[in-house]
């Protein structure tokens, strides 16, 4: 049991807690990264008022079970396994001592293996554009704990306009939990749940006009899967995959059947593209099981074109330039046949890039545009509409997915011309010619098979220009690696991944991108070293994943280059070898990916290299 004493050293942990740097996994020379998920301090604007004590979150939530750092059990995602899932019961009494903060405002939730946490992103920004008060939950964070809860934008004439992020937690809060712990659930709520329901006080006490909350793991027995229907105005179901497969069954179906749990009866359900037919029906026959309102392509239609990906100097960087087609319900004629009006939004310049981004823009427009038009908040009528979503005009959706970003999701962290040889100078381009070559920094999250496959895909058609058209073609406009009027297609990729993802299948992806360098690291995972991974088995699963590609027959084998493999356990060190390999091969993309985890490591290097 939690005992008093220990309570009281948690609340003592006030926003003056210090953290240590976090210990190099690999050891050795690797230099020392100051790992700091969030500085959090007392906010007038957060908080309500200067004087209202908080409690740090980090140390408050460092006492409890984290699975972001352990692994999510087997079976915990399964609503079936009654010995292993996570236990929604708790989570609930934990609510209801907190004053149910989950309740009173409308909810879209969003599930699915890939895409969700950039549908909730492109969803917020859409939302919030429409001068919503918008409260987002996302999980896990890239480079602060700040990022998951988000509440806002406010008026200008009560927080400057601006998005707010909890800088600490209620010491009322956090007494209530503790003594929650004491009298009824001893140690057994973890730090997913927790931080949950911390978000929902967030939303409560900001007065949010609707949530988009990302769903951590499956959806059945996920801490977010506690919202009544009445208050669910959509679910989203994204793209199924194989992430978590043994916390949630084992098989394609039982993965369909947890992400669908979060559907509720009559509620509006949208699903994103799915990889196959097979993953479409085991989800249909879950939605139509639990009663749910399916809104589809005879509802509301949404299409998108890519007509040129260009950099955009004002940001520093890409911008796929898209025309979405929206075709939606205007209304029912005489006859009872549904018409549907059709429109277009053009060249939309959207900073989230790759066809992946696109089919994510598209399903998040499929749900404001059918939240706009009165759907998705009438629980006795199934379309019965609220005027909070009334106020999205196409002008909101544009801008929305303009400025839509995800953290972690092909980041150009660094664009640096170089001299040509790896004994030349290099330094952070500028946009100017110099003589040299361009070397491009990107850093992306991906994890799973499906996710490298988008991220070579986005690779190919960004840099490489295999998806160019005549608007980017010898133009200054384009992407740095045409600026100079070549088109090395070098690329090396450095990779880093957790314990329980599937590293064969990352790297036949790998394989198939035909990179001319792969540099294999090491990273923390959470903050921790239980599920990272060593270098020697990522290289075995490249090994394997070779001779896979040998066993097969065709041109895929006979055009593959001789890729230089290397280990190179520190991050760090390992970044500065694909980008001395880079520089000497004439320029090129170093490309870093596997894990999240490596994204805020890897912009700490990069701005390194930028200088003052």
């Amino acid at each position: 049991m939690l005992g008093v004493s220990r309570v009281a050293r948690t609340l003592a942990a006030r926003v003056t807690t210090s953290r240590p740097s976090a210990p190099s996994f690999s050891g050795g020379g690797c230099r020392r990264i100051r790992w700091s998920s969030v500085s959090f301090h007392s906010s007038e604007c957060a908080w309500g008022g200067a004087d209202h004590e908080t409690v740090d979150m980090d140390a408050f939530l460092a006492r409890f079970k984290n699975h972001e750092q352990s692994g999510v059990p087997a079976g915990a995602g399964v609503e079936t396994d009654t010995g292993a899932r996570f236990d929604l019961a708790r989570m609930r009494r934990l609510l209801s001592v907190l004053g149910n903060p989950q309740k009173g405002y409308p909810m879209i939730h969003v599930a699915g293996t890939k895409g969700k946490g950039s549908v909730v992103s492109l969803l917020a920004s859409i939302l919030r554009t429409a001068g919503l008060n918008v409260g987002t939950y996302k999980s896990p964070h890239v480079r602060s704990v700040s990022e998951r809860i988000v509440c806002g934008p406010f008026p200008e004439s009560e927080r400057n306009g601006d998005t707010v992020s909890p800088s600490g937690l209620d010491v009322s809060a956090a007494e209530a939990v503790a003594k929650f712990l004491v009298e009824h659930e001893t140690d057994q709520l973890t730090y997913f749940e927790l931080l949950t329901a911390f978000a929902f006080l967030e939303f409560k006490k900001n007065k949010v006009d609707v949530a988009v909350v990302e769903v951590g793991v499956g959806g059945s027995t996920d801490a977010t899967n506690v919202f009544e229907s009445k208050d669910l105005a959509a679910a989203v179901l994204t793209a199924l995959g194989d992430d978590h497969l043994d916390a949630l069954g084992g098989s394609l179906g039982s993965v369909a059947a947890a992400k669908s749990g979060i559907v509720k009866y009559k509620r509006p359900v949208f699903m994103g593209k799915q990889p196959s037919l097979e993953h479409e029906a085991f989800l249909l026959s879950n939605i139509y099981r639990r009663g749910a309102r399916l809104v589809d392509e005879s509802d509301v239609d949404v299409g998108s074109l890519l007509k040129k990906t260009q950099w955009n100097e004002v940001s520093a960087s890409p911008r796929q330039h898209v025309d979405f087609t929206i075709q939606s319900v205007s209304g029912d004629r005489d006859d009872g046949v549904t018409d549907l009006t059709k429109r277009t939004l053009r060249d939309v310049q959207m900073r989230l890039l790759g066809p992946h981004q696109r089919e994510n823009a598209e399903l998040a427009v499929r749900v404001a545009e059918f939240l706009r038009n009165g759907g998705g908040c009438g629980f006795d009528h199934r379309d019965g509409g609220d005027s909070v979503f009334g106020k999205i005009t196409d002008a909101h959706v544009r801008s929305g997915l303009e400025n839509a970003t995800a953290p972690g999701c092909f980041e150009v962290l660094l664009k640096m011309e170089s001299t040509t040889g790896s004994g030349g100078d290099t330094h952070a381009g500028d946009g100017e010619t110099r003589g040299g070559n361009t070397v491009v920094v990107v850093a992306d999250g991906a994890h799973t098979t499906d996710s490298a496959s988008a991220l070579f895909k986005t690779l190919r058609e960004t840099l490489f220009g295999s998806a160019a058209t005549d608007d980017c073609t010898n133009s200054n406009d384009c992407l740095p690696i045409h600026v100079h009027g070549k088109d090395p297609k070098k690329l090396a990729v450095v990779v880093a991944m957790a314990s329980d993802k599937n590293h064969h299948g990352f790297m036949t992806q790998i394989v198939s991108a035909n990179p001319d360098v792969v540099v294999f690291t090491e990273t923390l995972v959470a903050g921790a070293g239980q599920r990272a991974t060593k270098t020697e088995t990522l290289r075995l699963a490249w090994d394997r994943a070779t001779r896979d590609d040998d066993d097969d027959d065709g041109e895929t084998k006979r055009n593959r280059k001789k890729t230089i493999v290397v280990s190179v356990p520190c991050l760090e060190d390992a970044m500065d070898h694909a980008m001395a390999a880079m520089t000497g091969l004439g320029g090129g993309v170093v490309c870093v990916t596997g894990s999240l985890n490596v994204i805020g490591r890897a912009e700490t290097w990069a701005n390194a290299r930028k200088g003052p």
